[in-house]
């Protein structure tokens, strides 16, 4: 399997020279993320696999190639590789296509999740922006009505509030500690009582 420029993954039978990580050597491989059509590749020179590279028999022999896609886009590819000589069986070819649509939909269906949690955290950042003005006036105006009688409980109150915003800006990401939130919730409580 490859992206549309390196090997992701591979196993199978080889010359343990297709690492992920690596740099798609094979043309045929090019061409069909170029393309967006399967090929069948019928040499092992074609494959990049010669018969003695780096002191190994290069045992693969033919390949179905086809493309994966997300949105109509090649992103990468799935090769199924053959080990005998032969024409490759109409079923493997077959599979590989089964496969490699199987594949693309799994690309879809994590691209459609992975947008609807940026959306829910989109949501809950908005809720958060409009809740922090009401809780800010709120909390001045209750500070306000202390300062007239009790200086003290002002002074607690706007030590309070220094350290609520300083939570709320020290945030990171959307997950913080068991502790942390608690700190958090109990100096919100504070000052809404």
């Amino acid at each position: 399997i490859t992206d549309r420029e390196r090997v992701l993954a591979y196993l199978g039978a080889g010359c343990e020279k297709h690492h992920p990580g690596d740099l798609i050597l094979t043309e045929a491989t090019k061409e069909v993320i170029n393309t967006g059509q399967p090929k069948l590749v019928n040499s092992s020179v074609q494959l990049n696999c010669p018969e003695a590279a780096n002191d190994c028999k290069c045992p693969l022999k033919k390949a179905v190639i086809v493309p994966l896609t997300f949105k109509d886009q090649v992103v990468g590819s799935l090769k199924l590789y053959q080990t005998e000589g032969g024409q490759l069986p109409p079923h493997v070819i077959r599979l590989a296509k089964g496969v490699a649509q199987l594949l693309s939909i799994q690309i879809e269906l994590a691209e459609f999740d992975r947008q609807s949690q940026l959306v829910t955290e989109a949501r809950l950042e908005s809720l958060h922006a409009q809740i922090n003005p009401h809780f800010l006036f709120n909390t001045l105006n209750t500070i306000i009505a202390y300062s007239r009688m009790d200086s003290s409980k002002t002074r607690q109150l706007l030590i309070h509030l220094a350290d609520f915003f300083r939570h709320s800006l020290r945030k990171h990401g959307s997950l913080i500690s068991l502790r942390e939130e608690l700190e958090y919730v109990n100096t919100y409580l504070f000052l809404e009582e």
